[in-house]
C-alpha cells in the first residue's frame, strides 16, 4: 500500500515539475509545439505547404515569391502577397538572413513561417515606421510563398511573358479610358503615348534642351490626384531632358508641345512610378493621366 502511494506521488510529483518547467520555458518550447524546426541562426520555421528541397542550388537561379509579415498581434504590417505582385531575386547562394535561409532550402510552391524577434526585425528594416513601431520582445511572423525556382533561361522567358502581360494590361486600361473621355486621342507608337493637344498652333514642338515653365496635373486613371503645380503655388521649370522630375512622362510629354498650347497624355507606368508604385495611391505598373497647360519656352 506504502508502494503505491509511494509510485502515485512520484507521478504527481513529476507531473508538478514538467508543468513549472513548461511554464518557465513556454516561450521557447511553444513553437517546437506547433511543428516548427530551429535553424541555426536560431529562429523557428514551418512549411505550411511544400517541403525542403534536396539539395540546396548554386548560382544561376531565380526566385519568384510573395510575403506577408504579421506583427506581434496577428496585424498586417507588409502585404505582398496578391494577385498582381510577384516579387523576384536572385537565388541566394550566401544566405545573410532568415528569409535567405528559407529560400535557400524551400522548393517551389511551399508555403512558409517563420517567427522573427521584432528586436531583429526593428534593428534592421528601421526605414518602415509600422516594423519600427513593434513592441520590442515580441515575435512576428513572415509567411512567405516560394512561387517558382527559375535557371537563367527559364527567368529570361518569364520576365518576357510579364512584360507582355503587363503591357497588355495597361494598353487596355488607356484605351478604355480614352474612349470614356471621347476626343482626337492619337498614339504615339515610339513611346505609346496616347495623347490629344489642345489651341494646337503651328509653332515648333518643343524638343530636348528647351528651357520651359509649365503647370500640370499628374492623376491616376481613377481620379486620383497626385501632382497639381497649381496647389503648389507654383509653375515648373525645367530644362527639357534634364531628368528634373521623378516622372519621366513629365518631360517626353513636352515634346508634343509648343508655346500655349495644352495637352492631355496617357502614359504607361514605364513613363510614371514603374513597379514601386507612389504611396498606395498608385498601384505598380499603373498608366497615369498627365495635364499639361501653361506653357512658356524660356528664351535666355
Amino acid at each position: 500500500m506504502n508502494l503505491l502511494k509511494n509510485k502515485w506521488a512520484l507521478i504527481i510529483l513529476g507531473i508538478l515539475v514538467l508543468g513549472s518547467i513548461g511554464l518557465l520555458f513556454r516561450k521557447q518550447l511553444g513553437p517546437m509545439f506547433g511543428g516548427y524546426t530551429k535553424s541555426t541562426r536560431g529562429y523557428y520555421y514551418r512549411f505550411v505547404e511544400g517541403h525542403e528541397l534536396e539539395k540546396v542550388k548554386g548560382p544561376g537561379y531565380h526566385i519568384i515569391f510573395q510575403y506577408i509579415l504579421l506583427g506581434p498581434n496577428g496585424d498586417t504590417i507588409e502585404n505582398k502577397m496578391v494577385p498582381s505582385v510577384q516579387l523576384q531575386r536572385d537565388y541566394p547562394v550566401e544566405a545573410k538572413n532568415e528569409m535567405e535561409d528559407l529560400m535557400q532550402i524551400a522548393s517551389p510552391g511551399s508555403l512558409v513561417e517563420i517567427l522573427v524577434p521584432t528586436d531583429t526585425l526593428r534593428q534592421r528594416v528601421n526605414s518602415n515606421m509600422k516594423v519600427v513601431a513593434m513592441e520590442a520582445g515580441k515575435t512576428a511572423k513572415f509567411l512567405v510563398k516560394i512561387i517558382s525556382v527559375m535557371d537563367d533561361n527559364q527567368f529570361a522567358a518569364y520576365e518576357n511573358k510579364r512584360k507582355i502581360e503587363r503591357y497588355k494590361k495597361e494598353f487596355d486600361e488607356m484605351d478604355a479610358y480614352a474612349a470614356a473621355n471621347k476626343g482626337e486621342w492619337v498614339l504615339d507608337s515610339a513611346t505609346n503615348i496616347k495623347y490629344i493637344v489642345r489651341n494646337k498652333t503651328e509653332i515648333a514642338r518643343l524638343k530636348f534642351a528647351d528651357r520651359v515653365e509649365f503647370n500640370c496635373e499628374v492623376y491616376t486613371l481613377a481620379g486620383d490626384l497626385i501632382v497639381n503645380s497649381g496647389m503648389e503655388g507654383k509653375k515648373y521649370k525645367t530644362l527639357i531632358g534634364s531628368n528634373s522630375f521623378s516622372l519621366e512622362g513629365l518631360e517626353t510629354a513636352l515634346t508634343f508641345l509648343a508655346d500655349n498650347e495644352e495637352g492631355l497624355f496617357l502614359v504607361t507606368s514605364d513613363y510614371g512610378f514603374k513597379e514601386k508604385g507612389y504611396n498606395n495611391i498608385v498601384k505598380p505598373y499603373a498608366p497615369l493621366l498627365i495635364k499639361i497647360k501653361d506653357i512658356k519656352k524660356i528664351v535666355e
